[in-house]
Parts: C-alpha cells; sequence; structure tokens
C-alpha cells in the first residue's frame, strides 16, 4: 500500500512541474510576442566619450598669470600605494616689476601709520 500511495505522489509531482514547465515557456513566449509589436524608440542620441585619464589642462592652458604670479600646470600621478592625484596649477615665480606710484604711496602710507 505505501509504494501504490508514493507512485501516485511522484506522479502528481511530475505532472506539477510539466504543468509549471509549460506554464513558464507559454508566459515568456508571450512576452517576447508582445513585445515584437512594440515600436522600436529612435535614439538620435549624441556620441558620448567617458575619459578615465587625467585632461592635459583645465582653465588655462599650460601656464598663466594671475596678479604678479605664474601658475604652471602639473599633471596627475599615481601614488606608491595606488592613490589618483588629481592634475593642478602650482605657483612657481612671482614677476618682477618696478613698483608703481600706488605702490609706493600705499608703502608710505603703511609705514605712517603701523611704524613700519
Amino acid at each position: 500500500m505505501g509504494t501504490a500511495a508514493g507512485r501516485d505522489q511522484s506522479a502528481a509531482a511530475s505532472r506539477i512541474d510539466n504543468n509549471m514547465t509549460i506554464n513558464r515557456t507559454l508566459l515568456i513566449t508571450a512576452i517576447l510576442a508582445a513585445s515584437a509589436f512594440l515600436p522600436v524608440a529612435e535614439s538620435n542620441a549624441q556620441r558620448l566619450y567617458v575619459s578615465i585619464e587625467d585632461r592635459p589642462y583645465y582653465r588655462h592652458g599650460r601656464e598663466y598669470w594671475r596678479d604678479d604670479v605664474r601658475y604652471v600646470w602639473m599633471p596627475g600621478y599615481r601614488t606608491s600605494n595606488g592613490r589618483w592625484i588629481r592634475g593642478r596649477y602650482v605657483q612657481r615665480e612671482r614677476r618682477r616689476t618696478p613698483i608703481n606710484r600706488l605702490q609706493r604711496r600705499h608703502e608710505r602710507v603703511h609705514r605712517a601709520i603701523f611704524g613700519r
């Protein structure tokens, strides 16, 4: 009696598995068939480039002057432990220009107020 019940249960389980497989297959087929009739979206996408590396220069080119200081681009580099240091502008030198009249006046007033 135990063996007949076991056969009936395995047959029922087999039928359930077959029904689930058929249902899954029908569902996937229905989804694919429905998506075949959907309109295909046309894209007017522009090209997109992703740059992994550091750019050679940013806003000012290789070097630029601000007031009397020259800044030079120093490119990025990787440290010994693998960390990336971004490129940046670094201060290099001061411009040697003759002192104009406004600067001289400012120095005279500063000396008069603060006593040098």
